[in-house]
């Protein structure tokens, strides 16, 4: 459903604040802006959003981090737009657990910061100035000019990406022969769903793509993902055979999976 909660004909509500209040409670705030924060019970929770009037047609609700917001048209009564949130009630706890989630992962860009590096707690730290970049333990060195701020950023985002191709490629070239399946071209990848993903020409030449942002787990979990993909090499699909496949190499893969959705979401907002 994205971060619009969708539109409807006869009512659209916007987002709202965490705001425990009394269950009598319906509008608690009239704004300049000439925004309005309301009330709304959903199952055992009494939330708050904010409200306004907007030209459109439809009404539409959004979470985010400052969450729950709604806007309407001005035929539309509060009763309406509060039905609507409830209809997706489901949809907007989710998100303002997700929206909490990124406020608790959300990183102070500064010399000494810790970033989860190859499934070890990484000190972030300035190096010389010009110098190469050089993970040494559980220390990584940067340029001293990305001393901090979105320099620094930048800088680790750089080096997981380039040092991530460099372990991938490594990785793939040694798993192939045991799968049977040719060298494959590894890419770094920017997916906003999939830790990777694989493609083949008509000729039969393979590509294989891996997030960079696999560089926050230990060798195993990029393993598996590694091996996950040479796999579509053989079976693009995920028959039977596929996972037969994938367990010759990692038999254990369902509990990495399971893994890897829980601790994917407690990786810091890069």
């Amino acid at each position: 459903m994205g971060r619009d909660a969708g539109r409807r004909t006869r009512g659209t509500p916007l987002v709202m604040d965490q705001l425990e209040l009394p269950l009598s409670t319906r509008l608690v705030q009239q704004t300049a802006n000439g925004e309005s924060i309301h009330a709304i019970h959903l199952g055992k929770r009494i939330l708050t959003y904010r409200f306004r009037r907007a030209p459109r047609k439809t009404i539409g609700i959004t979470v985010g981090r400052d969450g729950l917001a709604a806007t309407a048209p001005r035929w539309v009564t509060i009763a309406e737009v509060e039905a609507f949130i409830r209809e997706k009630e489901r949809w907007v706890i989710e998100k303002l657990v997700e929206a909490a989630s990124a406020i608790r992962n959300r990183v102070q860009w500064v010399p000494g910061v810790r970033i989860p590096l190859l499934g070890r707690d990484t000190r972030i730290e300035p190096g010389a100035p010009n110098s190469a970049p050089r993970l040494d333990g559980g220390v990584l060195r940067l340029p001293a000019e990305s001393v901090q701020g979105e320099p620094l950023r930048a800088g680790l985002i750089q080096w997981m990406k380039e040092a991530g191709v460099s372990l991938f490629a490594q990785r793939a070239n040694e798993l192939a022969p045991h799968l049977g399946v040719p060298f494959p071209r590894v890419r770094i990848s920017n997916a906003k769903t999939q830790w990777g993903h694989c493609t083949q020409s008509v000729m039969g030449d393979a590509h294989v793509y891996f997030h960079w942002r696999l560089m926050h787990f230990e060798q195993r979990i990029i393993d598996y993902v590694v091996i996950h993909e040479l796999a579509h090499i053989r079976e693009m699909n995920h028959s039977d055979r596929f996972w037969s496949l994938v367990s010759t190499l990692c038999p254990d893969h369902r509990e990495i999976r399971k893994e890897i959705d829980v601790r994917s979401r407690q990786l810091p907002e890069l």
